[in-house]
């Protein structure tokens, strides 16, 4: 999912090229980040928790596990409305309209 939300918004960085708004460009650029940054989130999550389950509960791995599970869900969730919002914001004026 992360490759995934990065791809929406490079989308949304190539379509704002293409119709001339580098602000939204630039700000999708940075937005891409958001998707590998949550995976890792994921992943040391993931990790803490087989940890957590094989050894008896020490720390510092049920702290990592319980601060990496917010931090991908918002991750991911600004990188995917960016990327929904910002797809909106670049699709062409006579599309999808009757």
């Amino acid at each position: 999912y992360g490759l995934l939300i990065a791809g929406g918004c490079a989308a949304v960085a190539g379509r704002a090229h293409g119709v001339g708004k580098p602000r939204l460009e630039r700000a999708a650029v940075v937005f891409a980040w958001l998707g590998p940054l949550a995976a890792v989130a994921d992943l040391a999550q993931n990790v803490s928790l087989a940890i957590v389950l094989t050894d008896p509960v020490s720390q510092p791995w049920p702290t990592i596990s319980a601060f990496a599970a917010p931090t991908t869900t918002v991750l991911g969730a600004i990188a995917g409305v960016f990327a929904l919002a910002g797809a909106l914001a670049t699709r062409s004026p006579g599309k999808g309209r009757s």
